[in-house]
């Protein structure tokens, strides 16, 4: 039950709202007002969501040279496509297609972002690790960690590293 409290100084009286008007510890007949805080509570969820994805947004575009080529509008139109299919096996099929395809474009940028989409743990994880090798052999090593960095199962996200590591060394 929500209570009020005395504003009278030092008084540390307390009444249940909706019942009596004076302060039964010292008679006062002013009441500290109620603080709402479910609006402050849904603003601050929301401005944290709001700063992790300006955050999110500006690593993963951080110092990262363009790739998009002339041909993007084509892998475009596919991923428009293959986004309005129902099912999960399907539109992740059409998802890798379309990445391997920016791949042979070396779009990066495109095979990342098409990467990222992806439903199934599994295949998203072997595309992105398809990725960082051909951003690899294309000396993106800056791609090659953007696609490392989305990679979820922990084995495959630790050789994509030991990959960009191998190749920083000259392994």
């Amino acid at each position: 039950m929500r209570v009020r409290r005395c504003a009278t100084e030092g008084c540390r009286g307390t009444l249940p709202i909706g019942i009596g008007k004076h302060c039964p510890r010292c008679g006062g007949t002013a009441f500290i007002p109620q603080k709402r805080r479910g609006g402050r509570v849904v603003l601050i969820i929301l401005a944290s969501f709001a700063v992790a994805a300006i955050v999110r947004f500006f690593r993963s575009h951080a110092g990262l040279p363009s790739t998009e080529t002339s041909d993007r509008s084509s892998l475009v139109e596919a991923h428009d496509l293959a986004a309005n299919m129902t099912g999960i096996d399907a539109r992740d099929e059409a998802y890798a297609e379309i990445l391997h395809h920016a791949l042979a474009q070396r779009d990066f940028d495109y095979a990342c972002q098409v990467g990222d989409e992806m439903t199934e743990m599994n295949k998203k994880d072997k595309c992105l690790l398809e990725t960082v090798e051909a951003a690899l052999q294309a000396h993106q090593p800056g791609w090659a960690h953007r696609a490392a960095d989305e990679i979820m199962e922990m084995s495959m996200r630790d050789e994509a590293f030991r990959k960009i590591m191998d190749r920083a060394s000259g392994k």
